[in-house]
């Protein structure tokens, strides 16, 4: 029997629906939005999840389509019964060589197809990928892109000291992980170092520093200056005093022609080896030291260690750390002359810069030495008025801060730095590890764990968890598990807990007010005002931490929930749709015994013979997906694996404190961050 050729069309789009075209594209545009959730950064979440919708609603209209196709080829079967009942045979498109009357039951039925759906999933399709390009590109561009290292962007002070909840300036008074009872709050004074963002040689190469003798909560300057200076490199220190008289010349940091220097810790008994120090120094650096700090006195012992360290313009890092890695065996060896027991702390921390170097460091094989934390991303920024986050859009970062104490209450921002240490941050931001190999190593450090007891003892270490602050309790849980986006959590809060949520809120505007109060209040002049409005602080504070407990059980809860919902959709909905569409090829092998035993592979479980399944088709591409994700991410990237722990978080910038202290280096060249750990 003869077809037309509108016949002819209308009965391959049917076949072709039939055999499951819809269906494959729900599988592809299914498998290609689980890549994307599964290997892609977090920004390109709703990406995969729009894609993951569009298949959900293609699986419906694939059931659809096969129902509207079953019931057309019932009809195309009559139809042709009827013409071959009549001997008709179709001459064109017009009419039949048959009476009229018999046009009814012999007219080839028409099938509907579905333009407009192929039309809308083409333009959608291309919609997404062109998204997905230009956020691959804009990703690229800002890992890669980076002026030399004078020309980077400048980071506020404000962002650093004053504006987080758990700033340095507030941890001076309101310190969350160490609790010193010999020196309860870091009121000695404070200093703030930073180079100039410019290259201007009227302003010379020199660092600037401000200290002051006051508390930093209650220094009004610091508050101006914060808000009006920015800096790639910056050094901040607030002072509890373990030597030495209260005095600015006393403060850190303190610098020599272009070096800037601060120290974390303390130099035990240090007065039985004063005496052995002045003698190594050398006159200009003998006459250096204007203050009575040990700590001053070692960055004189440092410099002595260095060659011309007044009028060089700059140090490679391997001189830097070769000074530091002098001055420390200087210290050990004269503290072991003079029969001194006591560990040191010695987190010291150098720049001249460009560079830098700092180190975490105790003389004992048993101790721990003083807390240091490091948290690398690509930007850290304010997300609700007090409360920052460090973001990591890639692989390379663009900053990072190391402090004694964290300066926010997300867990999974901080990495602690390995005791006896020494971290070196180039010019062009490569972060390398060094442990320090000398008597006071530890080859095995989880075999043979540091006690903590003497640094905390000190003041110089974390005396409660990170676990166990309050605040963070709502980012263990994230570390635990894998935790929904964050607009579905805030509307978690927001929706289901809207009261709990609506007082956290409130309680947090007040407790920043009331800081804000305090701080610009003198302890001196006014002791009976701050000292009323610090009890209303620690008040405040104690009933945001019970309110942020009972606020991040429950997002635990939805968290869970969460994972399942998503493993339902990642996992089982896949599963099902394959094992529902068992019978359905996905297309059909080139004939030929081409693919030998193979071909019953192809077809599992149960496809016709010489078909491919769409169990093998989603699996195959699955895999595919994944490793040419990969591949194209190292591509992208180009930047090698770490070789150690350490590297995971691949630090960028550094940051180091005496009693509190850090520092902040933003990223300057384009060049792959590359972590190394030797010997040394």
């Amino acid at each position: 029997m003869l077809l037309a050729p509108n016949e002819t069309l209308d009965l391959r789009a049917a076949q072709r629906t039939f055999d499951g075209a819809y269906m494959r594209t729900a599988l592809s545009q299914l498998t290609f939005s689980l890549a994307i959730i599964k290997i892609f950064e977090p920004k390109f979440f709703w990406i995969g999840l729009a894609n993951c919708v569009l298949a959900l609603g293609l699986v419906l209209t694939s059931v659809f389509r096969h129902r509207m196709t079953m019931k057309y080829v019932e009809r195309v079967y009559l139809t042709i019964q009827a013409r071959r009942n009549l001997d008709v045979h179709r001459v064109d498109d017009n009419g039949l060589r048959a009476d009229p009357s018999s046009e009814l039951h012999t007219k080839f039925p028409s099938f509907r197809t579905a333009g407009d759906i192929v039309l809308f999933i083409a333009v959608y399709i291309v919609v997404v990928e062109s998204v997905i390009l230009c956020l691959l590109l804009m990703s690229i561009t800002a890992n890669a892109f980076a002026p030399l290292f004078k020309g980077s962007e400048p980071i506020l002070l404000s962002h650093l000291l004053t504006r987080p909840a758990h700033s340095i300036i507030n941890q001076a008074f309101d310190s969350r992980l160490r609790i010193d009872l010999a020196r309860p709050i870091n009121g000695d004074g404070f200093g703030v170092g930073w180079y100039d963002s410019v290259d201007d040689p009227e302003l010379g190469q020199a660092p600037c520093i401000f200290t002051s003798v006051t508390p930093a909560w209650n220094n009004v300057n610091l508050q101006r200056l914060a808000e009006k200076i920015k800096s790639p490199l910056v050094f901040g220190h607030v002072r509890a005093s373990t030597a030495g008289a209260l005095s600015e010349t006393n403060c850190h940091p303190w610098r020599y022609g272009r070096l800037m220097w601060m120290h974390n810790g303390q130099i035990s008994q240090f007065s039985k080896i004063k005496r052995r120090l002045l003698a190594a120094l050398p006159e200009p650096l003998f006459l250096m030291p204007m203050g009575q700090t040990d700590s001053e006195y070692a960055f004189a012992l440092y410099l002595s260690h260095l060659k011309d360290p007044e009028t060089s313009e700059k140090f490679s890092y391997h001189e830097l750390k070769e000074a530091m890695l002098r001055t420390i065996r200087d210290i050990n060896q004269w503290s072991r002359e003079a029969g001194i027991e006591e560990p040191s702390l010695l987190n010291f921390c150098i720049t001249d810069g460009e560079s830098v170097v700092c180190t975490r460091y105790v003389s004992s094989k048993t101790d721990e030495a003083a807390s240091l934390y490091f948290s690398t991303g690509t930007s850290f920024y304010e997300h609700a008025k007090g409360e920052y986050r460090m973001v990591k859009a890639g692989r390379q970062q663009n900053i990072v801060v190391i402090a004694s104490e964290p300066l926010t209450f997300e867990q999974a921002d901080w990495m602690e730095i390995p005791s006896n240490t020494i971290v070196c941050i180039t010019p062009s931001i490569n972060v390398l590890t060094y442990p320090i190999m000398d008597e006071y190593h530890i080859d095995s450090p989880e075999q043979h764990p540091r006690n903590p007891d003497f640094a905390v003892r000190a003041g110089f270490h974390p005396s409660v968890p990170l676990q166990e602050t309050g605040m963070t309790t709502a980012a263990a849980a994230e570390a635990a598990v894998a935790a929904p986006p964050r607009i579905f959590r805030i509307a978690y809060v927001r929706i289901v807990h809207f009261s709990a949520s609506s007082r956290l809120s409130s309680m947090k505007k007040d407790l920043f007010e009331t800081r804000q109060q305090m701080n610009m209040t003198s302890a001196q002049d006014e002791f009976s005002k701050w000292a009323r409005l610090r009890r209303k602080v620690d008040k405040l504070t104690a009933q945001v931490d019970e309110q942020n407990k009972s606020l991040a059980s429950s997002q635990f809860m939805f968290s869970i929930m969460f994972k399942v919902f998503m493993f339902v959709l990642n996992s089982a909905v896949p599963f099902a749709l394959n094992w529902y569409f068992k019978w359905t090829p996905m297309f059909y092998l080139p004939p030929g015994d081409w693919f030998g035993p193979l071909g019953y592979f192809f077809s599992f479980p149960n496809a016709p013979a010489g078909a491919v399944s769409s169990t093998v088709w989603t699996t195959v591409c699955g895999r595919v997906l994944a490793l040419v994700g990969a591949y194209a991410r190292e591509l992208l990237v180009k930047e090698p694996q770490p070789a150690n722990p350490m590297a995971e978080k691949k630090p960028t910038g550094t940051a180091v404190t005496q009693d509190k202290g850090e520092i902040i280096k933003d990223q300057t060249e384009k060049t792959p961050s590359t972590l190394k750990q030797r010997r040394i």
